[in-house]
């Protein structure tokens, strides 16, 4: 401590106060060339708030009681976890307790006792957990996560959760962070928690991937033109066309090698002559005239699809989701081109096509699903692009739940469930296909060295049978990796590629894993949500499951929490892939590598660190409705971590202890 009054500290005013521990000629102010003997530093039982600062000062004397004048200062702390300082005397409040701040002058010391005080909430819970446990608190809580050992890991996520579409309801939600001192042990080393890269092959470049999301966001604002269309026609089970018994193949006519189509999506529309292009038994594809002329479906491609539909789409829509109904009675599935898709969208399905002719003269009055011919062709390009057999695959879907959903009068469904259903019938169809042709069983959790040993055992390309797997992988990396985020909507300011889509597709893997009858088996749970009788939206979530759609919400979460980490499984949580592994295959581009993992904290690290320690901080960022943002915290075993939330309403926090 100081040997001097305080009053010298007025000295400071004559002092250089720069970093670096060497001494300078002390020149001759004051005291001349004489040797500094005491260093004061001011003020003294300095008490601030975590995050606050105070500025400290230091002078010093010579032996004859002179100022010293023109010398260097070099400052340091004790303790660096509680309070840090600057090279100019500054210090910060970093956590509860107490530091030393000391200053040195040609190697005199001088010091004093800072205290750090936290700013406490009247309303802290601690949190309690045991490994794998769960708890939930509303977003105005303040929370404590206590010391505990080194190690300790929790996941903190900020939800909103909601079954509302609005996309302009975006809030701002900001967690701040807290460190408070506690009497534990000594530090631990802490160890990075993320996994060690289980493979060394080759990575995927996913640009086509990329470049099919514009598509995708095209297309779904065509869907969302379709499903107003179809309400604004008051379409009614009244006026629904019954579905014929399927024939047997052996009765089966070949289809005519001409039909008349209206291919413009509308009541209204009046037809024009399709050509035969390839069909089997299951399925046709024709192509209008018109664009026959300009842009010819590829022989080759649409064999492929007639062959990938017979193969892997009709038996899982069949298994699935009950089917396609047979209203022309010729039983197979009609595709053909279409240059009518609202939005410039690449595939569509129109529920008047399903509908008698007093509802909707215009009405093809068969299953029909419709493709650009560009995007068909893609196909047969020497860089495949294999979308269009998941596409089919997706339409199909939507042509099974447009007539389930008249015929039970129960109405549609809301587009952010008959969407994520419908990519997830695109991915189960991929995930059958890979099966079949040397890849993981359905039944069993396919990772990273799956997908790319597949990749490289056909030369480094993504095969057609596993195109709608990898096409999940990248769309669950930007939904969860990017804000806002939204699981019913693309929120405004969401990044140009997130998509509902993607985050339903994740919901519903969820729930198909966490309540299907076992791994690769939801058979009878998806068939049920899309069944006749079944409520439209998340009435019917919870019919099929027994859970209401917020329970479905957080239990999810803490799926998402616990998935590929040390922490133990929860009772429901996904069976189907290893989504940490299974996502970290891209090299590029680089909105699909982005720093750290699934289901990628907030808290990650340029360096990819996921994990924060219990160090103060703040958190901030943009939520949609139905959004989510993960946190990652670890402790050193020194301090405990307040958390205080602030985020617009709907909200809640739910706390998953890790280990």
């Amino acid at each position: 401590m100081s040997t001097r009054r305080p009053h010298l500290i007025l000295a400071l005013a004559l002092l250089t106060a720069c970093g670096g521990d060497g001494p300078v000629d002390p020149g001759n102010g004051g005291g001349g060339g004489s040797t500094v003997a005491s260093v004061t530093v001011s003020p003294a039982s300095a008490s601030i708030l975590v995050g606050a600062t105070q500025q400290f000062s230091a002078s010093a004397t010579d032996t004859n009681g002179g100022n010293v004048t023109g010398a260097t200062v070099s400052w340091s702390s004790s303790n660096s976890s509680v309070a840090s300082v600057s090279s100019t005397g500054l210090a910060t409040g970093a956590a509860s307790g107490t530091a030393t701040i000391t200053a040195t002058i040609s190697g005199v010391a001088g010091s004093q006792v800072l205290s750090v005080t936290p700013v406490e909430c009247s309303n802290r819970q601690e949190v309690s957990l045991e490994a794998g446990e769960r708890t939930t608190y509303e977003a105005n809580q303040c929370i404590l996560l206590p010391a505990g050992s080194a190690g300790n890991r929790y996941r903190v996520a900020v939800i909103r959760p909601s079954q509302a579409t609005t996309e302009t309801n975006v809030t701002t939600a900001t967690v701040t962070a807290t460190a408070i001192s506690s009497s534990a042990n000594a530090v631990a080393a802490l160890s990075n928690p993320q996994a060690t890269e289980a493979h060394a092959l080759p990575k995927i470049d996913g640009t086509v991937f990329v470049e099919n999301f514009a598509r995708r966001q095209r297309t779904r604002l065509a869907h969302d033109i379709l499903r107003q269309r179809e309400r604004d026609m008051g379409f009614s089970k009244e006026t629904l066309l019954p579905s014929r018994p399927l024939l047997s193949p052996a009765l089966l006519a070949d289809p005519p090698a001409t039909m008349q189509i209206n291919n413009a999506l509308t009541c209204s529309g009046s037809t024009t002559t399709h050509g035969l292009i390839a069909f089997n038994d299951d399925i046709a594809i024709y192509q209008d005239e018109a664009s026959g002329s300009a842009t010819p479906f590829s022989v080759t491609s649409a064999n492929i699809m007639v062959n990938y539909y017979s193969s892997y789409i009709r038996d899982m829509i069949n298994d699935n989701f009950g089917g396609l109904s047979d209203i022309d009675g010729n039983g197979r599935l009609l595709v053909t081109s279409s240059g009518s898709i609202p939005g410039e969208g690449v595939a569509a399905a129109w529920q008047g096509d399903l509908q008698d002719a007093s509802s909707c003269p215009g009405g093809n009055r068969a299953e029909i699903a419709y493709f650009l011919p560009s995007f068909f062709n893609e196909m047969a390009d020497d860089n495949a692009n294999w979308g269009p057999l998941g596409t089919l695959a997706h339409e199909a879907k939507h042509i099974s739940s447009l007539y389930n959903r008249l015929q039970g009068g129960q109405g549609n469904h809301p587009n952010w469930i008959e969407e994520g259903t419908a990519d997830l019938a695109e991915e189960m169809a991929s995930r059958i296909a890979w099966a079949a042709t040397g890849g993981p069983p359905v039944t069993e959790k396919a990772n990273a060295v799956d997908i790319l040993n597949s990749v490289a055992a056909n030369t480094n390309r993504q095969t057609m049978e596993m195109w709608g797997v990898i096409d999940r992988m990248t769309g669950i990396i930007i939904q969860l990796s990017t804000h806002p985020n939204s699981l019913t909507s693309n929120p405004t300011g969401s990044h140009e590629f997130h998509s509902f889509y993607h985050a339903s597709w994740h919901f519903h893997r969820f729930i198909a894993d966490a309540y299907g009858a076992g791994p690769g088996d939801a058979g009878a749970l998806i068939t049920a949500l899309n069944a006749p009788a079944t409520a439209a939206g998340t009435a019917g979530l919870a019919a099929v499951t027994g859970t209401s759609y917020d329970d479905l919400f957080l239990e999810m979460i803490t799926a998402m929490s616990l998935h590929a980490t040390a922490g133990p499984d929860p009772a429901r949580t996904f069976t189907t892939y290893d989504l940490v592994s299974a996502t970290n295959i891209f090299t590029a581009p680089e909105v699909l590598t982005p720093p750290g993992r699934y289901p990628w904290p907030v808290t990650t690290t340029a360096a990819e660190n996921e994990s924060a320690e219990f160090v103060t901080g703040s958190y901030s960022g943009e939520m949609g409705l139905a959004g989510i943002r993960q946190h990652d915290f670890v402790s050193a075993g020194t301090n405990s971590l307040q958390l205080e939330f602030e985020v617009g309403q709907p909200s809640k926090i739910v706390v998953t202890r890790i280990r």
